[in-house]
């Protein structure tokens, strides 16, 4: 009874309602000898994108693992939501799972955390960076372990500004904690900005909730998978664009204003001067620049 029920309940909950509704008007385009391949291909193309099995057939990227160990763990931003209730501004799922993650490898080793995470829209009271330390405040991570890269508000501007960090600081080898299917991204943009760091990469959000195992309810539809196929096909589409482009990344911002620019590298600087042992910070453009600005 309960294999049945959750049977019942693909097809009449969101997508696989809409499976229903293409098949039943299928048959009956047949009774009344009409064609029906228009609704049976759209039923195929939206089952094959809203079933998990169809996800684990993709391969799977594979990472070297680190030749020294990690001296920090940068985290990146993944969006923030506001409460409606009380209005304050919290993390978003994806941006807490990569936070928790973050603590995890903090709890197994205290190294310095560097949030990276800007404001995408003006009238935004926080920023990414400042809502994850609140949160990793309440984790029980002391704050003298947090760095801010508040003004980052793209995955390039991510590695940009972080590298910045990171080498004022001395630090060249480092966790990368991100979503999983933002990894790969993330890690080409960092390795163009750093290319001589050390990265060990943290998957932190996985694709789907119950994890690459094969059953029953992955033939299922649900709309967890749509979700996926869609961050699938944004990130390779912005993969091959940094590979095509370099520096530019998907949808961002080839060129800033000098204004804009002089104020995040001085924030980079305000922020390196401010942590033990980074006395040497002039190079702090140079290492900004190199990644364009």
């Amino acid at each position: 009874m309960v294999l049945l029920g959750k049977i019942v309940g693909a097809f009449v909950d969101f997508p696989g309602v809409i499976l229903s509704v293409c098949l039943l008007l299928g048959i009956r385009a047949r009774i009344h000898r009409r064609r029906a391949w228009g609704y049976v291909l759209f039923a195929l193309f939206l089952y094959l994108f809203s079933t998990g099995w169809t996800i684990l057939l993709l391969p799977r990227p594979s990472f070297a693992p680190a030749l020294s160990p990690p001296q920090a763990i940068v985290v990146l931003g993944g969006g923030v939501v506001k409460d409606q209730g009380t209005g304050n501004l919290l993390l978003s799922p994806v941006s807490l799972a990569r936070v928790y993650r973050a603590f995890l490898l903090y709890r197994e080793r205290p190294l310095p955390i560097i949030v990276s995470g800007g404001k995408l829209h003006k009238e935004q009271p926080l920023t990414e960076a400042e809502v994850a330390f609140e949160v990793l405040g309440t984790f029980g991570v002391s704050p003298e372990d947090i760095i801010l890269e508040a003004y980052s508000r793209t995955t390039w501007e991510n590695a940009q500004y972080t590298t910045a960090l990171l080498k004022a600081l001395g630090i060249h080898s480092f966790y990368l904690v991100t979503s999983e299917v933002h990894l790969p991204r993330a890690l080409l943009a960092f390795r163009r900005c750093y290319p001589e760091a050390d990265i060990t990469p943290c998957p932190a959000h996985p694709l789907l909730s119950t994890g690459t195992a094969l059953s029953f309810e992955r033939f299922l539809p649900r709309a967890e998978v749509l979700h996926a196929w869609g961050d699938i096909i944004h990130e390779g589409i912005g993969y091959l664009l940094y590979l095509l482009k370099g520096s530019s990344p998907l949808g961002e911002e080839k060129s800033q204003s000098n204004e804009d620019h002089a104020d995040k590298k001085a924030q980079a600087q305000r922020v390196a001067e401010n942590q033990p042992g980074t006395d040497d910070t002039e190079n702090l453009g140079h290492i900004l620049e190199s990644c364009g600005p």
